[in-house]
This record gives structure tokens, C-alpha cells and sequence, in this order.
């Protein structure tokens, strides 16, 4: 349950190349574009989290935030 509570506050820090869960977990993720990113950010997420939770996704390349919400 902790690890879910954090992960609720967590941003995430994201490129192209990789996105960071609390400065802990990097996974490459080969994105082409800012949605790119997302989707394969929020894929990578799923396989992470057991229940629902809301992060910020943040891409480095572009400064754009999306609040994802994983279910």
C-alpha cells in the first residue's frame, strides 16, 4: 500500500529514450512523439502498479506534463 501512495505523488521524468520512476526503475521505451510516449509510458506503468493510481507523466524533451490515471 505504501508503494502505491507514493506513486500517487510521483512524477514521472521521461525522454524519448526512457522513462524514471522515482529516480529507482528505467524502462527504454523507443518513442517517436510526445503521445508516443505517453502510451508507452502508461503501458510500462500498468505492468507496475497493482491497483489504480494517478501519476504525472513529464516529458524532458518537450516540458509537457499529462496526468495519467492507471487502472
Amino acid at each position: 500500500m505504501e508503494r502505491i501512495k507514493m506513486m500517487e505523488r510521483a512524477s514521472i521524468m521521461l525522454s524519448a529514450e526512457s522513462v524514471e520512476v522515482l529516480g529507482r526503475l528505467r524502462v527504454k521505451l523507443n518513442a517517436t512523439s510526445h503521445s508516443d510516449v505517453i502510451r508507452r509510458a502508461i503501458r510500462a506503468l500498468d505492468l507496475l502498479l497493482d491497483d489504480s493510481s494517478e501519476v504525472i507523466v513529464r516529458d524532458r524533451a518537450s516540458g509537457k506534463e499529462t496526468k495519467v490515471i492507471i487502472s
